[in-house]
C-alpha cells in the first residue's frame, strides 16, 4: 500500500519502490511491460493518480498445441472441444473460457471430463516455447478418478416441501458425477422460490 503523504507530489521513487520496473505481464495476447511508473498527484488527502506508462509488444499466435496425461479422450477430440486452431491469436482469457467452466455455453474441455465423472479433473496450459510471434502451449492433463454420487442431501428446505425439491434434482446418487446436471438443478431450484 502506498503511503500519501502531506505533500501535492509524490516522489517517483517511492512509487516505483511499490512496482518493480520493467516488469512484464501477460493481458490478453500483448506483452505488457511496465516501464516505470510516474509521480502521482495527490488529488485528496487519501486518494491519489497515479500514471503507469506502457510499451504494448506485438500480437502472438498460438503455433502447435499439445495435451499430456490424457488417457480416456484422443488429443484429436481435446482439440476440437478447445475449439482454437494453430495460428489463432493467442488470447489468455478466450484458453482459459475453452478450458474450464463457460457458464453460458457449458462446451468446454473440463466439461467434457467433469460431465462424465471426473470430479477432480484439472488442466494446466503452459506456454513451453515462445518464439517470435508464435507460442508452443502444452496442456497437462490430470484426469483423476471417476466419482459416483453416494448421496444427495436437502438442508434449509422451509417453505417447498421436500418432494417438489427432489422432483427438480437431476444428479442422483450411483450415478456418475455430472457438473452440467447438478448446475441445471441448482437453476431450476433456484426458481422454486
Amino acid at each position: 500500500r502506498l503511503k500519501v503523504s502531506e505533500r501535492r507530489e509524490i516522489e517517483s521513487a517511492q512509487v516505483n519502490t511499490r512496482i518493480p520496473p520493467t516488469s512484464s505481464i501477460w493481458i490478453s495476447f500483448l506483452r505488457v511491460v511496465v516501464d516505470f511508473v510516474e509521480s502521482g498527484e495527490l488529488i485528496h488527502e487519501d486518494k491519489i493518480n497515479i500514471d503507469i506508462s506502457l510499451e504494448e509488444g506485438r500480437k502472438y499466435y498460438y503455433r502447435n498445441i499439445t495435451f499430456t496425461g490424457n488417457y480416456i479422450h484422443e488429443d484429436a477430440i481435446l482439440l476440437a472441444k478447445l475449439g482454437i486452431e494453430k495460428g489463432d491469436i493467442y488470447d489468455k482469457e478466450k484458453l482459459d473460457k475453452r478450458l474450464n467452466y463457460d457458464p453460458q455455453k457449458g462446451d468446454d474441455v473440463s466439461s467434457l471430463y467433469q460431465d462424465n465423472g471426473y470430479l477432480f479433473f484439472n488442466i494446466d496450459p503452459v506456454e513451453i516455447n515462445v518464439s517470435g510471434d508464435s507460442i508452443d502451449m502444452e496442456m497437462r492433463i490430470f484426469e483423476g478418478p471417476q466419482v459416483t454420487v453416494n448421496s444427495v442431501g436437502i438442508k434449509g428446505n422451509d417453505r417447498t416441501s421436500d418432494h417438489v425439491v427432489m422432483r427438480e434434482i437431476r444428479i442422483l446418487p450411483g450415478q456418475k458425477f455430472n457438473r452440467s446436471l447438478l448446475v441445471r438443478t441448482i437453476r431450476e431450484l433456484s426458481t422454486l422460490g
